[in-house]
């Protein structure tokens, strides 16, 4: 009911990182300049795709902390399902989720923990 009702805008359902960042794009319009292209994430190992991701989304917003990429929820029908949250909401929107008993964790920092495990 939550993934459900969150615009696509924050909430990215994708396949794979090149598609994720095609659809991030894609919610921020035309007006915003992205430094790195899905196709050059083609073939790029996971975490080296989500790295580049996240430090193009840290560095816009700085006054809100940049945006960070929130794994959330169990997972529908897709490999990746993340939300797009200001850096500065990030403890909230955790503290929030975690009382709601919903999954929300950084995702890059996720993706470190699972590949060096």
């Amino acid at each position: 009911v939550v993934v459900g009702s969150l615009p696509d805008t924050v909430l990215f359902q994708a396949e794979s990182y090149p598609d994720l960042l095609q659809q991030i794009i894609d919610s921020f319009g035309p007006a915003v300049t992205f430094n790195i292209k899905p196709k050059q994430l083609k073939g790029v190992e996971p975490l080296t795709a989500l790295n580049r991701i996240q430090v193009q989304l840290g560095a816009m917003s700085k006054d809100r902390g940049g945006y960070t990429l929130v794994n959330f929820s169990q997972l529908l029908d897709d490999p990746l399902q993340m939300v797009l949250v200001f850096g500065d909401d990030l403890a909230r929107v955790s503290e929030l989720a975690a009382a709601l008993n919903i999954k929300a964790e950084p995702a890059l920092e996720a993706l470190r923990v699972a590949v060096h495990a």
